[in-house]
């Protein structure tokens, strides 16, 4: 057996163990809220504060049954917001369902980064949150790319994001420090979202204002030049808690194991919340953050496809630190009212302003035959603002023997963007050798117009989903969707020639069904098929001048979930067959036009675990076997051809954290961690040419953290990334352009609150 397949083997058996053993020490009682449905207003409170004291005044109501019940709205809020915030599993996922359904009874997989799992791994980028989702990978995004924390989903390329619930397209580097967890929806969710790709979608949730008057401080150092400074104060502004505001600022500087590469970010989050009754709220957020950094397209392999180059080389200019300069800002608010117990309506805005500024060199050839790169010298200025109006209605009502969850919505959007570039192509004496690379550049640079184009995109949908609880207890429960979406494309390109200018109107309905079975409390059976679509650039049309048909998905989808250790802990298995059709491919007969010609597939089985499952011990971990190819293909020279696999999909991937704090003793305030993430082979480009080669890593972490008289904390946290300094490669698309993961790294973290 190869090193990652005994590992794999290993952390299969103890998840397994561990799955084994909650389902025999899984007590029969269960609590009677368990079958009280959440009415919407608890979408709220889950995403604000989750105290202790909260989930114990909840077990106190629950076991003591002689004092007077609350309403059913005062104990289903409680319930929703009795998250620990130490947890590691996530009771709901409400901006990406839309719903307060528990993940336990949704007919589908869902999962969750919560924030302490990204506090306890120092996650310092919104990709180092993917390794804890099966199926997940990150996509090769250095460079000059639209979309930087992209991943792939179940095979599929995700360009498209969820900021709160709100699909966003260009995402500049996430910064960790304003998140307050990551929720991964799989398979198709156009019936909710609409454009998106079959794969699934990432949804960033930023924190919210507290009601607990907290000011917290914390400042990390690591390898290679790293610092990073946070501020994070929240806490009511009025006596009665009904105004309360969070401002979170941060800072980080790094320098990059790799030679001349070097990045900073900075952020300030303020957000407001008020609350005018019990049934009222209004949530309003500011964001604004810059990044810059180096232009990376990362190391090259040799023209044999082997790395043969340190992971440090650099092909690009010392210097060039501001290569890319990205700026983004957001303003968002979500107003909510409850009317009473069975309606409640909420409407959500967003408005955004992204810019992303390139000044850098770049390659997109293969690497040549003496191992040498030939380069481009590029400038570039990419825009995009957007403006999105959600509006929700939950009706709750029961009809005969059944009770129901009616969302029904629409959605209003509008989209404009901008791209233009120039390029000066290095002539051949300026190639750099990928081993041993000599710098330099041309004094007298001529930069030639290779694109400038813009577009403005406008929509609307209309949404109706029904949960059905079609025998009592939630034994049985029936999801069933569908979405129409009409939208204008208008697009115009004045470079390359010829200038082209069209506009397109498209429509599409997409749904989606799901069924979940609770044969005993603490296991569910689930089955569903979803759809997606994704309509194509107008400018791209066939030879006879007609549109492309738009790009479809389909999902079939059944699993098995396991709630135990006093739900605690939750597990998920599944198994999935994912289709996309109509893929565009460029027409074999006539250059310059294109074909819906393409269709690809992805099936394979995922087990994701997370929480607590024995006192003081937390885990996250999961597995995935994925098997993806291209079943049909329009045959021309230089595309992927049948039977091919995903670029960057491993069929096996796999990884497990675990974390123990000490109960009690002197010892008591210390805490260790441990990872091990591992990945198969897989292609290193879309036409399977070469592969980069499978990798182990493992992560180790120390944790102290102690509370002072009046209600101060401090903590200390020590993370060593790749304790055993191996050498991998985490993503690319070409021979050229291939992204080397990071070597061994320690950082020290320390915080106070107060």
């Amino acid at each position: 057996m190869f090193d990652w397949q005994r590992i794999l083997f290993m952390g299969i058996v103890m998840l397994v163990s561990t799955a084994s053993l909650a389902i025999a020490e899984e007590p029969a009682k269960t609590s009677p809220v368990e079958s009280e449905k959440q009415p919407p207003a608890t979408v709220k409170s889950e995403e604000k504060t989750f105290e202790k004291k909260t989930v114990e005044s909840k077990d106190a109501k629950d076991k003591d049954k002689e004092k007077p019940k609350k309403s059913p709205q005062e104990i289903e809020i409680t319930v929703t917001g009795a998250l620990d915030k130490q947890a590691y599993r996530a009771k709901t996922a409400p901006s990406v369902t839309r719903t307060d359904t528990p993940v336990f009874d949704t007919p589908a997989s869902v999962q969750t980064v919560t924030r302490q799992v990204i506090e306890d791994q120092s996650m310092d980028r919104l990709s180092d949150a993917y390794r804890n989702v099966s199926s997940v990978q990150r996509q090769k995004s250095e460079g000059f790319a639209q979309t930087f924390e992209a991943a792939y989903i179940r095979g599929f390329a995700n360009g498209r994001m969820l900021l709160n619930g709100f699909p966003v397209t260009g995402i500049a580097p996430v910064n960790m420090a304003d998140v307050e967890r990551v929720e991964v929806l799989k398979g198709p969710a156009s019936m909710v979202y609409g454009l998106i790709e079959p794969g699934g979608t990432i949804n960033v949730v930023t924190k919210k204002p507290e009601e607990k008057q907290r000011i917290s401080m914390t400042t990390e150092a690591g390898t290679y030049d790293q610092y990073h400074e946070t501020v994070d104060a929240t806490g009511p502004i009025t006596k009665d808690k009904k105004l309360l505001f969070r401002v979170v600022a941060n800072y980080d500087h790094d320098r990059s194991f790799r030679d001349w590469v070097v990045s900073r970010r900075y952020e300030i989050a303020p957000s407001i919340e008020w609350r005018p009754s019990k049934d009222t709220s209004l949530n309003v957020e500011v964001n604004y953050s810059g990044n810059k950094r180096t232009t990376d397209d990362g190391v090259a392999f040799s023209s044999r496809n082997k790395p043969v180059a340190g992971i440090e080389t650099f092909l690009g200019e010392p210097g060039q630190d501001d290569g890319q300069d990205m700026g983004d800002l957001s303003f968002s608010y979500r107003l909510e009212h409850r009317f009473n117990e069975a309606l409640t309506v909420r409407n959500m805005f967003l408005y955004r302003s992204w810019i992303d500024q390139m000044d850098g060199l770049r390659r997109f050839n293969a690497t040549l035959a003496n191992n040498s790169v030939s380069r481009f010298w590029e400038k570039g200025r990419f825009t995009e603002q957007e403006y999105q109006s959600i509006t929700d209605v939950v009706f709750k009502f029961n009809l005969g023997p059944t009770k129901h969850q009616l969302l029904g919505g629409v959605d209003f959007r509008k989209q404009d963007a901008t791209s233009e570039n120039v390029r000066f192509n290095l002539p051949a004496a300026f190639n750099v050798n990928i081993i041993h690379p000599r710098h330099g550049l041309p004094t007298n640079p001529r930069f030639n117009t290779i694109a400038y184009s813009d577009s403005q995109t406008p929509w609307v949908a209309a949404y109706l989903q029904d949960e059905i609880e079609l025998v009592p207890d939630d034994v049985l429960r029936l999801l069933i969707g569908e979405r129409f979406d009409y939208i204008e494309q208008h697009s115009f390109r004045k470079i390359p020639a010829p200038i082209l200018r069209d506009n397109q109107y498209n429509d599409a309905f997409t749904g989606r069904v799901g069924l979940m079975y609770h044969p005993i409390k603490m296991m569910g059976v689930y089955g569903s098929v979803s759809q997606s679509y994704d309509p194509v650039n107008p400018l791209s049309k066939t030879f006879d001048g007609s549109y492309l048909a738009n790009e479809t998905g389909i999902q079939y989808e059944a699993g098995l979930k396991f709630e135990t250790f006093e739900k605690r802990l939750l597990s998920t298995m599944s198994v999935f067959k994912v289709t996309k059709d109509n893929v565009v491919q460029n027409d074999p007969l006539h250059t310059g036009f294109s074909l819906n010609a393409g269709t690809l597939r992805s099936q394979g089985f995922e087990f994701d675990i997370s929480g607590e499952f024995h006192k003081g011990w937390n885990i996250i971990a999961n597995y995935a076997f994925t098997e993806t190819d291209v079943i049909k293909a329009s045959g021309v020279a230089g595309a992927p051809k049948v039977g091919q696999p995903f670029i960057n999909i491993p069929n096996h991937s796999g990884s497990i954290w675990v974390k123990y704090m000490i109960q009690s003793g002197m010892a008591k305030d210390l805490g260790f961690g441990m990872g091990v993430y591992s990945s198969s082979d897989r292609s290193g480009d879309s036409l399977n040419t070469f592969r980069l080669p499978g990798y182990t890593t493992a992560n180790l972490a120390a944790f102290y953290r102690h509370s002072l008289p009046g209600g101060h904390n401090i903590k200390a946290q020590l993370n060593v990334t790749n304790i055993f300094d191996r050498v991998f490669y985490e993503s690319s698309l070409i021979n050229s352009r291939v992204q080397p993961g990071e070597p061994r790294s320690a950082s020290l973290t320390l915080g106070f609150d107060f």
